[in-house]
């Protein structure tokens, strides 16, 4: 019963025009933070999106979680408490996550291609991805045939649809999880008698 009172609530006044415009203004943001931290990176590993130092990568991707986090969480937090009298459920903070997280993954993935095809040189940097795997396959001192064989895989995946399509999975996976997380925390219902 609670749900149903409070989930009305939420819906009136033009609140459902609020949810996506709330979802997408953090998504943008988020987004942008990402895709500058990304140019940041490649710029500190001279230009090159293999790492040459892997503490700044760990930093980056740490980093990079922390952001997605925020603008998830601080999406629910704005609608609950700017247009929806302070309350939410968490179905409804739920659906502010969920929209936030689709939008963040939606713009990371078309910011990701747009790095691609302007800043990177997508065929540059695939091949500087296999050699460093070679690099890696000799270290674990596998055969030459083992080590053609994992190569040849890879680049099967290595084509810039199956990775921006990664990017908008992984990213929309990743992204649902934490706003599961953040609306059990932020959900809170009024006092009913």
């Amino acid at each position: 019963m609670k749900d149903t009172i409070l989930d009305q609530h939420d819906f009136s006044n033009g609140s459902t025009k609020q949810i996506y415009n709330t979802a997408f203004k953090w998504a943008l943001i988020g987004a942008l933070i990402q895709f500058i931290m990304t140019l940041a990176n490649y710029y500190m590993n001279g230009q090159t999106m293999v790492p040459k130092d892997k503490t700044i990568s760990i930093v980056v991707f740490v980093i990079g979680i922390i952001v997605i986090i925020a603008v998830i969480y601080n999406s629910i937090k704005e609608f609950r408490n700017i247009y929806s009298d302070g309350y939410i459920t968490f179905k409804r903070g739920f659906f502010v996550a969920f929209l936030c997280a689709l939008f963040l993954a939606i713009l990371s993935s078309i910011l990701t291609y747009l790095l691609y095809q302007f800043v990177v040189d997508f065929d540059t940097m695939i091949a500087e991805q296999l050699d460093a795997s070679i690099i890696e396959l000799k270290k674990r001192k596998m055969s030459v045939e083992e080590m053609e064989m994992a190569l040849k895989m890879s680049k099967k995946f290595m084509t810039m649809p199956l990775m921006i399509g990664w990017v908008l999975i992984g990213g929309l996976i990743l992204n649902t999880i934490i706003g599961l997380i953040s609306a059990a925390i932020l959900k809170k219902e009024p006092l009913h008698e």
